[in-house]
């Protein structure tokens, strides 16, 4: 009896002793200790994200000793040159239209471009915008629908307030992609600002910043005019589209005596610098066209607006075939703008007549 017993214990403490052992092994091997459990993942490199990160501690160096003013101007100029380089290397990755969604998903613009438009340094906010521009050209879709609108306002004030023609320049240019058959982000535009920054800010532009200025506005008039005129309901977001368009008001802007003075300066500025050149000229005699009804009440009695279309109307009488085939080329039908100078120049003549 008592040597069963002996064999019995022996057998018990030789089964927990093997199973103990084995858990044992089982933690090492299975559940090591002080070992967080790793997403497969997050091992995985990402130089999208780290390129952000880099650029984002360069750059926010660069600026905070540009606030402090304590370091010399030429060390916090040299900060911002050290800038340039990881925001070259995220610019390259953005040439991948796949990466511009997920630089946009990662906050990519509020973490690297809105910050910083602002700095003294003219490379960096020419850099910044330029990768603004390549977001709007590698993927105009997923760019326009998730771009934050903070981003509109700011390129709104850089416009209206930055000296450098460069810089205002390649706003106009993002403004150009951004805002036709886009009435939201229109109607953000004529809540913030208007128009009048616009031809208010004609005098300090080059003839080919105004031209893009007279295309973009042309491009947006003429959406209101179809939307208005050419309206047919299919669904329901045809209404809420046309309610946008009534909303923003661009027709009662344009019929606003500002509106169509400040057109008429552009239109000045560009004859004087460009008569020659018939693509620039294109977008005046297309806005000629489209604002006349709203327009030529508040030329009456200007001289230089009779001044303006009679040379223009002078112009077109003078070109040869081969000119007018490039017109038309362009897509102006030359004979219904002559129908719309001779109105614009009989109309006014009248007018002055009847005041001597």
């Amino acid at each position: 009896m008592l040597r069963n017993l002996l064999v019995l214990q022996i057998l018990i403490a030789v089964f927990i002793g093997v199973t103990a052992e084995d858990s044992i092994i089982d933690e090492i091997t299975e559940k090591p200790p002080m070992q967080p459990e790793v997403n497969p993942t997050e091992g995985q490199v990402n130089p999208l994200e780290d390129g952000i990160r880099s650029y984002e501690l360069r750059a926010g160096a660069a600026e905070k000793s540009e606030q402090q003013g304590i370091l010399p101007e030429e060390e916090v100029e040299k900060m911002y040159e050290d800038v340039i380089p990881p925001l070259g290397a995220i610019i390259e990755l953005l040439k991948e239209p796949t990466n511009v969604y997920k630089f946009i998903e990662a906050k990519g613009i509020e973490r690297v471009i809105l910050p910083h438009l602002h700095v003294f340094n003219t490379d960096l906010r020419m850099q910044l915008l330029s990768l603004t521009m390549l977001l709007f050209n590698t993927a105009p879709t997923t760019t326009t629908v998730m771009a934050p609108v903070g981003l509109l306002d700011k390129l709104l004030d850089i416009f209206e307030e930055d000296d450098n023609l460069a810089i205002k320049a390649r706003v106009v240019d993002i403004l150009y992609v951004w805002l036709p058959d886009n009435p939201k982000i229109q109607a953000r535009v004529m809540k913030l600002k208007g128009l009048e920054p616009f031809y208010d800010q004609v005098h300090k532009l080059d003839a080919g910043v105004i031209h893009t200025l007279l295309k973009l506005f042309n491009k947006i008039l003429k959406e209101h005019l179809k939307a208005r005129n050419e309206y047919q309901q299919k669904t329901k977001s045809d209404l809420v589209n046309l309610n946008m368009y009534k909303k923003i008001g661009l027709i009662e802007r344009v019929s606003s005596k500002n509106v169509c003075h400040g057109l008429l300066n552009i239109f000045q500025a560009i004859w004087a610098y460009s008569y020659n050149n018939m693509e620039f000229m294109m977008p005046v005699f297309e806005i000629l066209k489209n604002v006349e009804p709203y327009c030529l009440g508040y030329y009456r009695g200007k001289a230089k607006a009779l001044e303006l279309f009679q040379g223009l109307l002078q112009h077109m009488k003078q070109i040869g075939d081969d000119t007018k085939n490039i017109y038309e080329n362009l897509g102006l039908n030359t004979t219904e703008l002559a129908v719309v100078l001779n109105s614009y120049v009989d109309k006014l003549t009248i007018k002055l007549k009847d005041e001597f």
